[in-house]
């Protein structure tokens, strides 16, 4: 009995630090390019992003993707023969796979930045194209340390990877603005910063395996290598990382599409660019929105597979719902709140105001994106994550289409137009695939008066509070506008809070499932614990 409490203990723990480290470089990740902007200008900031694409799809697979089919097919073995041959096949096939897409992306750099519209990303693909040959490394070991219940090794590799990414992105970028060589540089200085990263995670790997393979006896041989657990493997690491990958795909689209169709509109080619890296603005706002929005939902998401688990569908149906709610609720209430404040926070965070427009429009993604993650979580949760793959690339033939037809007649307007649509369909056909599975649905009648309510309410009130210190402040300074925008938020975020409970947008018993939830829900109620 101790034994097993002692294994769950660890489990809990294991996962607890995988958590804390994901969330730390999900917001490392949506924060540097703030500074980053500063520092390079709207056009190093396009330089990054055109490439950034390239990179993400090698990251994300890395961490997600493949260790995650590694550590489930490995957790499930107590042999060390069998470990070794999963290990030495994913490894290798890795290594074949990896390194095809790192040299085609290589060799193809050149004309593939032709067709983006801008010859000089040719360098900065080229250095993307090595992270492809770092992801057999990472992807690998930290599935074999997971599948071991040992999660310090790939959450110190994730923390390692990220920071150093981030302080070197941002360094490189800024010497080679102080050397003269201008956004490109810069541009090349971040994903020299990238690669860097990653190889740092994997000499953290590295040195972890390592250790383990003294203790353990494990080894990565060719002679080892099975052809038939391949083909299963990479198909069910691309279909678990298509709800991570879908904003990077997203991303990828407007890589290849929204320079090019400005050109070919007739907009100068510098105006081009600063258009395109003003768009880009959008990306760690969307990034962080989702983050704030998801946060309480995704810790409901492990209910729904233990209710699942133990056969009780209306428990399982019951914290679909709450999840799909949460999700709803404050995705819609972030993406009204910055659609509200876009312009003193443009200005704050990108030091003038232009493009407002475009990214008030993409505001309104973040509750779209934020349905699509929670909702994916959920079908995967009920072993329909190929339905929800499948509502995906739906959702990017859709965009890509979207762009086609909005970006030549409304410029970067039209892709923000063509990514929000493209999230709304998306989440609207898991939310209506799990509707039809298991009845859940993500707003009550008796529930949606409140939620008009309080999203209303809030935004009249953190509109008026903006207007009003507009007009007494009467200036546009980046301090100035820093103050109205910070400000707002504390507002808009106190009242939203406040209205959700008064209005009980949730229950009681719903808010007893989130600590930090539960004891606003009692102060604002002025109950006690007795």
């Amino acid at each position: 009995m101790s034994q097993y409490s002692d294994q769950t203990k660890r489990v809990w723990q294991g996962a607890i630090i995988l958590t804390v480290a994901a969330i730390l470089t999900k917001i490392l990740s949506a924060v540097y390019r703030i500074p980053y902007q500063n520092i390079a200008g709207d056009i190093g900031f396009y330089v990054y992003q055109q490439v950034y694409p390239f990179y993400a799809i090698a990251f994300t697979l890395s961490i997600y993707g493949f260790p995650v089919i590694i550590s489930k097919e490995l957790s499930s073995q107590r042999k060390v023969q069998k470990e070794q041959t999963l290990l030495s096949t994913y490894f290798y096939a890795l290594i074949f796979i990896s390194s095809i897409a790192g040299i085609l992306l290589f060799i193809l750099a050149e004309p593939l930045a032709k067709w983006m519209g801008d010859p000089l990303l040719t360098s900065p693909l080229r250095v993307t194209a090595l992270t492809y040959f770092i992801v057999p490394i990472l992807s690998v070991f930290r599935g074999y340390f997971q599948g071991q219940e040992w999660m310090t090794p790939t959450a110190v590799s994730q923390l390692t990877d990220q920071s150093l990414r981030v302080i070197l992105i941002l360094v490189l970028a800024f010497v080679m603005m102080f050397l003269g060589y201008g956004p490109y540089g810069a541009g090349l200085g971040a994903v020299i910063g990238s690669v860097l990263g990653a190889v740092a995670g994997a000499i953290c790997l590295l040195l972890y395996f390592r250790q383990n393979k003294k203790r353990k006896g494990i080894s990565i041989r060719l002679k080892k290598v099975n052809k038939e657990y391949i083909l299963p493997f990479v198909k069910n690491s691309v279909l678990f990382s298509m709800t991570i990958l879908v904003i990077v795909f997203i991303q990828l689209i407007d890589s290849l599409t929204v320079l090019r169709f400005l050109l070919e509109s007739g907009v100068h080619i510098e105006a081009a660019k600063i258009s395109k890296g003003i768009y880009d603005r959008g990306q760690p706002l969307i990034q962080l929105g989702t983050i704030v929005a998801t946060a309480f939902a995704l810790t409901v998401v492990p209910m729904i597979s233990r209710a699942k688990t133990l056969k009780d569908q209306t428990e399982a149906r019951q914290k679909t719902e709450l999840t799909l709610r949460l999700t709803y609720v404050f995705g819609l209430l972030a993406s009204v709140g910055l659609a509200i404040i876009i312009e003193p926070t443009n200005h704050l965070l990108f030091t003038n105001r232009e493009g407002s427009n475009v990214l008030f429009i993409l505001a309104f993604s973040i509750v779209f994106g934020a349905l699509v993650m929670t909702s994916a979580a959920i079908l995967q949760g009920y072993d329909k994550g190929d339905i929800a793959a499948r509502h995906i690339v739906i959702g990017l033939v859709l965009k890509a289409l979207g762009n086609v037809w909005l970006v030549p007649s409304l410029g970067t307007a039209g892709a923000a137009m063509a990514t929000t649509f493209s999230l709304a369909v998306i989440a609207f056909l898991n939310i209506f695939i799990i509707y039809k599975f298991d009845g859940a649905s993500p707003i009550k009648r008796i529930q949606f008066f409140g939620i008009v309510c309080t999203v209303m309410i809030m935004g009249a009130i953190t509109f008026v509070w903006r207007s009003g210190l507009e007009y007494m402040l009467d200036e546009s300074s980046r301090i100035i506008d820093g103050v109205i925008a910070l400000s707002s938020v504390s507002v808009g975020g106190i009242m939203a809070i406040y209205l959700m409970i008064k209005f009980r947008v949730f229950s009681e018993n719903e808010v007893s499932i989130i600590p930090v939830l539960a004891k606003l829900y009692n102060v604002i109620n002025r109950r006690r614990d007795l």
